[in-house]
């Protein structure tokens, strides 16, 4: 029977060979570039079909022109920029549609055109098939067209290479036939041979005597199946439990972490190395999301620490129990695992103790130190551009400041403040737009002044502009109780105040008129306005009986009879320029600093220096002119002014010059910037993704170290379960089956019991409560006391 399989499978595999075909087949496609916008010399190049071929140096696009051994209908080709065939250069084409690749001439590093090349047995479609004549005499003509009329007869074939591929393909039915029959042989003997062994030891086994079992062979039996037993136990020191993928997880979290903190360094700084950007482009910044993505991210590695400790839990309790004596009852604790559990645990093996407790407060710390990773918060990158902002320039590309001031254009400048003054009208019409909308009077101006945005130049909040011009100003207003004096009198209803002011002159207030004075220690100008100096200013209550709520002589009012009050203050104001690095906020700029040298525009110092003088200039403007500003407006809306209403007023006053100077009708300069708009962005603490990892790591180096610890000692991987006690307290196993299931796998345990059980009092064995086939329910005490005394 041997022979017969032996020779069969021989013939099986040399029909098979037969069938293999040793001709090997190349393809080749043939392309050629095309023209770009510009006339280029075209290329025409083979490349190899299903290999990944070098590509042209200059080309615009690529058609496909033939193919060899191939159909080149069904031939699609690809270009690629690199020669690794990475990086794609061109849309997908074949011969109908050429690839368009660009306008000017491009390098492709490589081409890889795919299809199914020809078998040497089928002609492509552009082929010829050749005609053989074979001839059945015995000297036969190869090729041959002619057969003359002495010969036998001729048979002609058209298509010789169908007639070859049918042949091929009934050899290999048969050598896999063959094949198939082979196999059913060598089973069959086999299977011939168990059946004469079995079939031998039955007739011998019939011919035993009854009494042949002694006590002897029965012992020897259990002997063999208690070694057996034995040899099987050594499965339980593989670990095989399902921790291990517990613990892959954990080890992929871990990973894990590491990718997200180079995520995270790749961002920029936000207020120190451990804190810093995370980079999410323009996904939508909310800290609802930020808290769902800290805490969703390291829920799943809470339940698997949460799942490692439980596994170790109840893998414990057997290998404890294989070291030292361990009561039941203790067991039954232990297998309960859980805080409560730990001290039961303690008596045992305190090592394991601690892992358990370390796991488990690992477990419980992971969510809430998670929340910690991810935050929101405004960032703006520095980054360096370019910015127009309003600045006097010589010569200037528009108008020339110091030009509408009067100056002529060489020597020294001293302000006229006159007619032809045109910045003195813009200042002073902007300053009483200021006072009459009354906001520019809800906050006291910073000494610090910045330029100011317009219509048509605005700034980036948060950027840092370098090289603009930025003023300081101060009030220098203060209580001149002492250098004017005053008298008052009480005339027929009417009060009466005389003001005497340093150099003399007196102001007596008429009734009907509003009292208010004003005179200066300085040089006046041809138009009466005094050229820089302290402006001294007195003014009584037009209100009789009115509360006064500051104490006498307290910045600068005092108060007289009739409940009325006087105001006696003087102001020296001042303002300088310098060139400044400021931060733009809101349409001003603020904390500027000052950076000489590095404006790179000629500035008009000249109209720069004598800002000054406008300090002084538009109150005295506005004062001899007698203008609704100060008699309708601004003195009758402070009731009572003191030297920190004065300051309000310069204030205002000095933000009207700044807007002035720096709104781009003097002209405008090109300057540095740094930085961007604030942003809200997306802030990753580095630090509690490192307190993380460390946490991760502890747990897998503890569950290492004790998985390592019970192999090195040889002690049980036995996870203890329903089945796994079962079988341990019983010995033999819940099924009565012949081996010992207390070695069994889990796997193989839960397949050989599939019995349905109930717990209850067995219906067999009214003496036993706890799982059966078949239970009974519970009954009244006295029912039960009737049915034992029936029984």
């Amino acid at each position: 029977m041997k022979t017969f399989a032996s020779i069969t499978f021989f013939a099986a595999l040399v029909s098979l060979l037969s069938t293999t075909n040793a001709d090997s087949v190349v393809a080749t496609v043939q392309l050629q570039t095309t023209q770009c916008l510009q006339p280029v010399q075209l290329q025409t190049f083979t490349v190899l079909l299903n290999q990944l071929s070098p590509g042209v140096n200059t080309t615009c696009g690529i058609k496909v022109l033939s193919a060899s051994n191939a159909d080149v209908n069904t031939i699609t080709c690809q270009a690629y920029k690199d020669t690794e065939g990475t990086i794609l250069g061109s849309a997908p084409f074949n011969f109908t549609y050429p690839a368009l690749i660009a306008t000017n001439p491009v390098q492709e590093g490589s081409i890889l055109c795919k299809g199914v090349a020809l078998q040497p047995s089928q002609p492509s479609s552009n082929s010829t098939i050749t005609t053989t004549t074979f001839a059945t005499s015995a000297t036969p003509t190869r090729n041959s067209t002619k057969v003359s009329s002495t010969s036998p007869p001729v048979v002609t074939f058209t298509g010789a290479a169908s007639v070859t591929t049918g042949l091929r393909f009934a050899a290999g039915l048969a050598g896999l036939a063959a094949l198939v029959f082979c196999f059913i042989a060598t089973k069959w003997e086999k299977g011939s041979k168990q059946y004469g062994q079995i079939r031998s030891t039955m007739d011998t086994y019939n011919n035993i005597p009854e009494d042949v079992w002694t006590d002897d062979d029965q012992d020897n039996t259990e002997t063999r199946t208690k070694t057996l037993a034995i040899d099987n136990a050594d499965s339980l020191l593989t670990f095989k439990e399902p921790l291990r993928w517990y613990l892959t997880g954990l080890a992929l979290y871990a990973l894990a972490i590491f990718a997200v903190l180079g995520w995270a360094f790749s961002g920029p700084t936000y207020t120190a190395w451990s804190i810093r950007v995370l980079p999410t482009g323009n996904v939508k910044v909310d800290q609802f999301y930020a808290g769902i993505a800290s805490v969703g991210f390291l829920v799943p590695a809470a339940a698997l620490i949460s799942q490692v400790c439980l596994e170790f839990g109840l893998l414990h309790p057997f290998s404890i129990a294989h070291t030292v004596p361990v009561s039941a009852a203790d067991l039954d604790k232990m297998i309960d695992t859980g805080p409560f559990a730990l001290m039961t645990v303690w008596k045992y093996s305190r090592r394991r103790a601690l892992m358990q407790a370390l796991l488990m407060l690992i477990g419980t710390v992971m969510v809430p130190v998670s929340s910690l990773i991810l935050s929101t918060g405004g960032y703006a990158p520095q980054t360096h551009h370019h910015d127009v902002v309003g600045s006097p320039t010589y010569p200037s590309n528009l108008l020339s400041m110091s030009a509408n001031m009067g100056y002529s254009g060489s020597g020294e400048f001293t302000n006229r403040f006159d007619d032809k003054d045109f910045v003195l009208t813009m200042i002073s019409d902007t300053y009483k737009g200021y006072v009459i909308s009354r906001r520019g009077l809800l906050n006291i101006a910073p000494n610090e002044l910045g330029p100011v945005s317009t219509i048509n130049m605005t700034f980036s909040p948060g950027v840092r502009y370098d090289g603009v011009v930025s003023f300081n100003w101060t009030s220098g207003c203060e209580a001149a109780n002492d250098e004017i004096t005053y008298t008052i009198a009480n005339q027929g209803g009417d009060v009466h105040v005389n003001f005497t002011f340093p150099d003399g002159t007196v102001e007596q207030s008429q009734p009907g008129d509003l009292p208010f004075y004003m005179w200066t220690n300085a040089t006046r100008s041809s138009s009466g306005i005094p050229l820089g100096g302290t402006t001294y200013i007195a003014q009584h209550s037009l209100i009789r009986n009115y509360t006064v709520n500051s104490t006498d002589g307290e910045e600068g009012i005092t108060n007289v009879e009739d409940g009325t009050w006087i105001s006696r203050v003087k102001c020296t104001p001042k303002m300088s320029w310098q060139v400044s690095s400021c931060i733009a906020h809101g349409d001003t700029m603020v904390n500027c600093t000052a950076t000489p040298g590095k404006n790179t525009t000629g500035l008009d110092t000249v109209a720069l220096d004598a800002l000054y003088g406008y300090m002084t200039a538009v109150p005295w403007l506005l004062y001899l002119r007698n203008d609704y500003t100060f008699r309708m407006t601004l003195e009758p809306f402070y009731i009572m002014p003191t030297t920190g209403h004065y300051e309000r007023i310069l204030g205002v006053l000095a933000q009207s010059i700044v807007a002035i100077t720096t709104a781009g009708y003097f002209g405008t300069a090109t300057v540095p910037t740094v930085g961007e708009p604030l942003k809200s962005v997306y802030v990753v603490r580095i630090y509690v993704l490192f307190i993380i990892f460390g946490l991760l790591s502890l747990v897998l180096l503890l569950s290492a170290a004790d998985l390592l610890y019970s192999r090195h000692n040889r002690l049980p991987f036995r996870k203890a379960t329903f089945l796994t006690i079962a079988y341990a307290v019983h010995g033999r196993g819940v099924d009565w089956d012949e081996g010992c299931g207390c070695v069994m796998s889990r796997k193989k345990l839960r397949k050989g019991n599939q019995m349905k059980l109930r717990y209850g009092i067995d219906v067999k064995d009214r003496f036993h409560v706890g799982l059966a086939s078949d239970v009974r329910t519970w009954e009244c005490r006295d029912e039960e006391k009737s049915q034992e005394s029936s029984w």
